[in-house]
């Protein structure tokens, strides 16, 4: 059923835009670039007002940067850092070309008074790769980001974090490839992705606008969107009418000059996000209970814990997963159906929080979390029914894992 778009609400927010005073091509970082192909920077920046413009009409807030002399991507400040709860992780750039823009957007950070404020280990590129989804953080790699920094942003950030991975070198970060519409919507560019990721996609998202392939290298992915309004380049008109036939108010602006760069509306946005008023539960949405499963001396698990967390229903609220330093070593889980799919996601978050995974579900993991198991940890095959003879099969495998514990 198709969604009027008076029925979805906009949501204000708040932004960080840097002015293309500086701006120009003057090296190939991405397919985009050619230095041959003269720059007009008063086009740029004209283009880069009506931008903000827009946002401001929309009721959002923005604020300003200062450009840096010789840093001429600087407009783009989605690249700069990821600001989730009033949380702040600064990138840290693959190419040295860009290198000095981490030192300028943490001084600004500090300047505006935003704690904590971390600068990333491993190469980390912002919201260019990592874009907050509802409760989740969706997290590419492929051409820049790397995966150390998704378990870096896992734990600074204090959200799940999903990995996907970019296969198409003209869909070079993520927010060129897919867009957050609201928490629980998305729309993507599905070859940009490996199959397996594309999969992952299609399980979390199977509502999703998918883009073809003419509105994708237009930049139409490169969206900003508040909930209700989204705004785009122009010449993704199929996308628009997309958008619109699902309720959503498309919002075209014309970037062309700053396309040269490999740049859109949203590589020149970044969203500076407050912290929560308190902390919120996690929600699981498969099947999954967390245990201590340690009796009074800690020596091993109870078998009493073991019974009772087969018991999982299909949807369970648990506390948040966190002690102290934000791991879950010392705890048992079992997670029903994590054979693939969501529980095997669920699976791997945990593992990678140091927690003693048991996985169950009708086949071996075809992905066993792989985080986990650097760590000593990992999956360990507890329940494996059977389609034909699930009983016999849950006895047999339960009976195995008892001889193990």
């Amino acid at each position: 059923m198709k969604t009027s778009g008076s029925a979805r609400a906009a949501k204000r927010r708040r932004y960080l835009l840097c002015p293309p005073r500086h701006f120009a091509v003057e090296y190939a970082i991405n397919p985009w670039m050619d230095p041959a192909r003269p720059v007009d920077p008063a086009t740029a920046l004209r283009q880069w007002n009506e931008l903000r413009a827009v946002l401001l009409d929309l009721g959002h807030r923005v604020e300003l940067i200062s450009p840096v002399r010789g840093l001429p991507d600087m407009v783009f400040t989605a690249n700069g850092a990821t600001v989730v709860d009033g949380r702040v992780l600064v990138a840290r750039f693959r190419h040295h070309q860009r290198a000095a823009e981490a030192e300028a957007h943490r001084r600004w950070f500090v300047a505006a008074g935003y704690r904590p404020v971390h600068t990333a280990g491993p190469v980390n590129e912002g919201e260019g790769d990592f874009l907050l989804a509802g409760p989740r953080i969706l997290a590419a790699t492929g051409f820049r980001t790397s995966r150390a920094a998704h378990r870096e942003a896992r734990r600074l950030l204090d959200r799940p974090v999903v990995t996907l991975t970019l296969v198409d070198p003209r869909f070079y970060h993520l927010d060129t490839a897919l867009a957050v519409l609201d928490d629980d919507r998305i729309m993507y560019y599905p070859p940009a992705f490996a199959p397996a990721s594309r999969h992952l996609l299609h399980l979390l998202y199977p509502r999703a606008i998918l883009a073809s392939e003419a509105d994708a290298v237009a930049f139409g992915l490169n969206a900003v969107s508040d909930g209700r309004h989204v705004v785009l380049p122009a010449a993704a008109r199929g996308l628009a009418g997309r958008l619109h036939a699902e309720g959503y108010v498309p919002v075209p602006v014309r970037m062309p000059e700053l396309l040269k760069g490999g740049g859109g509306p949203k590589c020149c946005v970044l969203e500076l996000r407050p912290a929560r008023p308190s902390a919120v539960p996690v929600r699981l949405t498969t099947g999954t209970r967390i245990r201590d499963g340690t009796d009074r001396a800690g020596l091993r698990p109870r078998q009493s814990d073991r019974r009772r967390s087969v018991e999982s229903s299909m949807t369970e609220e648990v506390r948040p997963m966190h002690r102290g330093n934000g791991t879950m070593t010392g705890r048992t889980a079992l997670v029903t159906g994590s054979s693939r799919g969501l529980g095997l996601l669920i699976a791997g978050e945990l593992a990678d929080r140091g927690c003693r995974v048991m996985w169950c579900g009708r086949e071996e993991p075809r992905d066993v979390p792989t985080q986990g198991r650097r760590r000593g940890q990992g999956a360990v095959p507890a329940l494996s029914p059977s389609p034909r003879r699930p009983c016999r099969r849950r006895r047999r495998h339960a009976g195995r894992f008892e001889q193990e514990a």
